[in-house]
């Protein structure tokens, strides 16, 4: 265990291991468990660490909306003027009524979406469904038309990449642009991944497959002022996974994309080899203390 002389500045709170969905790439796909943080912890959180914190994520395993304490725990760090950023599936985004708080807040709404038409999405994601996603970002865009944000609440969207869904990539930007997404993170599919249904989708040993959709997202990311960030893992094993081939045309890409002026996007396309490198520009996250804490 390590201990600190003085409270972290940025907090990463696993409110549940609980989830409402059943997605494909996703333990939780396949089982039912999970429990919510002891409501001690929630407390003692609250209390001795959102005096002096910056941004606190409510994420992890299961659906941060879904834990008992949260709405609590949301409208403390909204009364301490604490930067809020809530990754959720969007299921309980309507029935919480959190919403118009999220829209004058300081928060940043992250929504899993990992597919831009119903046949990837409902691959990765069949207990949501195309449908559901859909009316989730009407209700987003709906509401935020009707009562407005404050300069300080952004709509992100993760999106875990594989074999399935990579093609969606530059339809996913049409997505972003559509709804009123401000950044859109573009995460891998682990190897390591064994769930039935992924078990052969990561792009581990298939980088190729990355490399049109992406350029092409990039591009018009880049027209339509979307953030698209990836980790630099994702862009070095683009770069490194090939054949010689496949090198060559990856970088003639990059370059051409680089003159067409996408270098000042927040993509380090194939500049730095150090993937945590290239990951500390890309995120912009400087080197200070991360404090995680799990419901379990």
């Amino acid at each position: 265990m390590e201990t600190v002389n003085k409270n972290p500045r940025h907090v990463a709170i696993e409110a549940t291991t609980r989830c409402n969905s059943k997605c494909s790439h996703c333990p939780h796909g396949y089982d039912d468990f999970g429990r919510d943080m002891n409501p001690a912890v929630f407390r003692a959180i609250r209390d001795s660490l959102l005096a002096t914190a910056e941004q606190v994520d409510f994420t992890g395993m299961g659906e941060a909306l879904m834990a008992a304490q949260a709405p609590e725990f949301i409208d403390a760090c909204l009364e301490k003027g604490v930067r809020l950023r809530i990754t959720t599936n969007g299921l309980l985004l309507k029935r919480s009524g959190l919403l118009p708080k999220f829209l004058r807040g300081k928060v940043v709404l992250v929504l899993s979406m990992d597919g831009a038409t119903p046949e990837t999405f409902n691959f990765v994601r069949p207990s949501v469904g195309w449908q559901k996603i859909t009316e989730i970002l009407e209700y987003l865009k709906t509401t935020h038309d009707e009562a407005g944000a404050g300069p300080d609440y952004r709509l992100h969207i993760n999106f875990v990449v594989m074999k399935q869904n990579v093609a969606d990539l530059p339809e996913m930007v049409r997505v972003a642009k559509r709804y009123g997404v401000h950044h859109i993170l573009l995460i891998p599919l682990s190897h390591e991944s064994v769930t039935p249904r992924v078990k052969d989708q990561s792009l581990e040993h298939a980088p190729h497959l990355f490399v049109e959709p992406f350029i092409e997202a990039t591009h018009l990311a880049w027209k339509d002022k979307i953030g698209l960030m990836t980790p630099g893992h994702f862009l070095n094993l683009v770069w490194s996974g090939g054949d010689r081939e496949t090198r060559r045309g990856v970088l003639h890409r990059a370059i051409s994309v680089l003159r067409l002026g996408i270098a000042g996007m927040q993509t380090g396309l194939f500049r730095m080899p150090d993937a945590m490198r290239t990951l500390r520009r890309l995120t912009g996250v400087n080197r200070t203390r991360y404090l995680k804490l799990r419901a379990c």
